[in-house]
């Protein structure tokens, strides 16, 4: 009789660390991976006063992910909140960040704005481009700056 009632307790046993194991490896997956996600506070000066480059850029990147997200003056009044980037490591270690907005104001067609961001990790030394696809523009303004590293803050 005992032998049956330690085996039942040691089934149900089982049972229960199993639904704890899997509880918690679904806990797990759903907090993000924060050790991989860098966010920069960029300061910009930029080639051109026309505005197409703002003097300030903040960037998250996940470099696990290979994603980021991106927020400037210009994203904040377009889009309204941070937007998702490209994100990818080019040569010598570089991140490489780009995004796009539209920019549409009462001109009757919209202007699309391609920025891309180069930053170097070792040194955050950032360069910032802009183009224009849509209207085949010469003009392509240009920014420099330095960013540095928000601790425990991220735009994803």
């Amino acid at each position: 009789m005992f032998g049956t009632l330690k085996a039942l307790f040691t089934w149900k046993e089982t049972i229960m660390l199993k639904k704890i194991i899997v509880a918690t490896a679904f806990a797990a997956s759903a907090v993000p991976a924060v050790a991989d996600t860098i966010t920069y506070d960029c300061t910009i000066t930029g080639g051109e006063n026309r505005g197409w480059i703002d003097d300030r850029l903040i960037m998250s990147v996940d470099t696990a992910a290979k994603t980021a997200m991106a927020l400037n003056g210009t994203i904040k009044y377009y889009i309204g909140e941070p937007t998702p980037a490209k994100f990818k490591v080019v040569g010598s270690g570089k991140y490489r960040v780009r995004w796009s907005v539209l920019i549409s104001d009462a001109n009757p067609s919209a202007v699309k704005a391609n920025y891309e961001a180069q930053l170097e990790p070792d040194t955050n030394k950032l360069t910032l481009n802009v183009r224009f696809p849509m209207i085949n523009a010469t003009n392509r303004p240009r920014g420099r700056g330095v960013c540095k590293v928000l601790k425990g803050e991220t735009l994803f």
